[in-house]
């Protein structure tokens, strides 16, 4: 088959994929998955948006609201190691806390220097660039015993 058939057909297949994902089958996107996987293609917006509603319809409310503190505590982790090691001249330590506060002004990670020590200690002892939600809720649960 030519080129331009191919692409063609895989185009009108991602178009009834779409179609089918909002007529309500939610097989549809894991049929327009794998068929951007098997045609090395990037997911087409409304993919990649279905993928995200899916996802936060499996989770429960306590499990949305973890996510959303794990993503902060990620985003003051990354300020730090942005300064700390990704920079020309890494920071001194002292120097870190305050620079990666100033960074994070106006975003919903902003805290103060004392948060961001916590923030990147606890994904630092969750895995750090390989943190997962689940070894985020050991490590806060390590740091924060349930009360007896």
């Amino acid at each position: 088959m030519d080129t331009a058939r191919r692409r063609d057909r895989v185009a009108q297949f991602m178009s009834d994929q779409q179609r089918q994902w909002r007529a309500g089958d939610p097989l549809a996107v894991a049929r327009a998955t794998f068929a951007c996987f098997y045609d090395h293609r990037p997911l087409p917006r409304w993919l990649r948006d279905a993928i995200l509603t899916l996802v936060d319809h499996g989770m429960t409310d306590a499990e949305r609201r973890m996510y959303y503190e794990l993503e902060k505590h990620r985003a003051r982790w990354r300020a730090v190691i942005e300064l700390r090691q990704r920079s020309p001249r890494a920071l001194p330590w002292d120097k870190c806390w305050p620079e990666a506060a100033k960074r994070l002004e106006h975003t919903d990670a902003f805290g103060s220097e004392h948060v961001m020590k916590k923030s990147y200690s606890l994904i630092q002892a969750a895995g750090g660039e390989r943190c997962t939600l689940e070894s985020y809720r050991l490590a806060v649960a390590k740091r924060e015993p349930a009360a007896e």
